[in-house]
C-alpha cells in the first residue's frame, strides 16, 4: 500500500499545520530572540510563505520548512536593523563632526554670550542644549514648574538671538 502525502496547499491541512506548529515556532523564535513581537511577526510570516509555496512543500517537511523560514525572517529583520543602525550612527558622526567645526568657530563668542544670562536662564539653556534633557526634566530637577522652565529658556534663546546677531 503507497503512502500518499497530504497537500499543504489544502486548507484543512494548512490550519492543522498552523495548530499544530504555530506557537510551537512562537516559542522556539522567542526563546531564541527575547523579543515577542518579532517572535510573532516571524511566525505569522512563515506561514504566509508557507501558504504562497505551499504547491512546493511536501506536508512532512512542512514543520521544518515553517521553522527555517521564522529563524531566517528573524535574522534578515536583525541585518536590516544593524545597517539602519550603521547607516543612522554614519549620518550621526557626519553631523557631529559638521556640528562641532561650527561650535569651534562660535565657541569663544558663546562663551562670552553665555556669560551675559542670567544664571537661571543659563543653568536652564545648558540642561537643555548641553545635557539633551527635556523641559520635564529640567522642571524636576530644579524643582520648578515646566512654565518657569520655557520662561527660563525663551530669556536664554532671546539673548543669545540678539548677542549672535550684533
Amino acid at each position: 500500500m503507497k503512502y500518499i502525502n497530504p497537500n499543504v496547499c489544502d486548507e484543512d491541512n494548512f490550519k492543522s499545520l498552523f495548530f499544530e506548529f504555530g506557537e510551537k515556532l512562537f516559542q522556539f523564535l522567542f526563546f531564541k530572540y527575547k523579543d515577542e513581537d518579532l517572535a510573532r511577526d516571524c511566525s505569522q510570516e512563515a506561514f504566509i510563505i508557507l501558504w504562497e509555496n505551499c504547491h512546493k512543500i511536501d506536508y512532512p517537511h512542512a514543520r521544518s520548512y515553517i521553522f527555517t523560514v521564522g529563524k531566517n525572517k528573524a535574522i534578515d529583520f536583525y541585518r536590516k536593523k544593524k545597517l539602519h543602525l550603521k547607516i543612522e550612527n554614519d549620518e550621526k558622526q557626519i553631523i557631529q563632526e559638521e556640528f562641532s567645526e561650527e561650535i569651534l568657530e562660535l565657541y569663544p563668542k558663546m562663551n562670552l554670550i553665555l556669560a551675559k544670562l542670567p544664571a537661571p536662564s543659563k543653568e536652564a539653556f545648558l540642561m537643555n542644549r548641553m545635557y539633551e534633557m527635556t523641559y520635564s526634566e529640567i522642571s524636576k530637577e530644579l524643582n520648578i514648574s515646566i512654565k518657569a522652565v520655557e520662561k527660563r529658556m525663551s530669556l536664554a534663546l532671546k539673548i543669545i538671538r540678539e548677542e549672535l546677531m550684533h
